[in-house]
């Protein structure tokens, strides 16, 4: 009866697939992106992608109203002595449109010449998106094996 048994075990456990283990650039995306979240627990990864040196993360959460949100958060990642580090082109990115955004509309709202004296408000705005950044980067070097090693991940040099 044992040899059954064995035999039944051993035919189970080939029967059910392993989980592939995430890529530790996406577990670092991730926990940048949940400090950032009103309610990170309610985060619910949909697809995660590497192409280069950027993860795309496409999830579901839910906003401060409770109301469910499906979004996409890209991480950067820069390359330096054989390590990836969170970086900050997408940082840069979001912060040039954000500003360019403002811009226009203080525009539309004031006029050229007045929109400058209204930019403290998007500059104050903007100050708040960078603490967001900076926690989310906080986040990132909790996770052990952070900054990642070239060889852990299939993160590429480079764009």
């Amino acid at each position: 009866m044992r040899p059954v048994s064995l035999v039944v075990a051993a035919l189970i456990s080939t029967a059910i697939p392993a989980v592939a283990e995430q890529d530790i650039a996406i577990t670092v995306c991730e926990a940048a992106l949940k400090a950032r979240l009103k309610a990170p627990s309610s985060y619910r990864q949909i697809e995660a992608t590497i192409t280069g040196n950027l993860v795309t993360l496409t999830y579901d959460a839910v906003n401060s109203f409770n109301a469910p949100l499906r979004a996409v958060k890209k991480c950067t990642f820069d390359y330096k002595d054989l390590h990836f580090t969170l970086g900050l082109q997408v940082g840069s990115l979001e912060f040039d449109a954000h500003m360019k955004d403002a811009r226009k509309a203080l525009k539309s709202k004031y006029g050229a010449f007045d929109a400058e004296r209204h930019l403290e408000s998007a500059r104050k705005e903007t100050d708040s998106w960078m603490a967001d950044f900076v926690e989310g980067v906080a986040a990132a070097k909790t996770v052990e094996g952070y900054p990642i090693h070239i060889s852990r991940t299939k993160l590429m040099p480079g764009n």
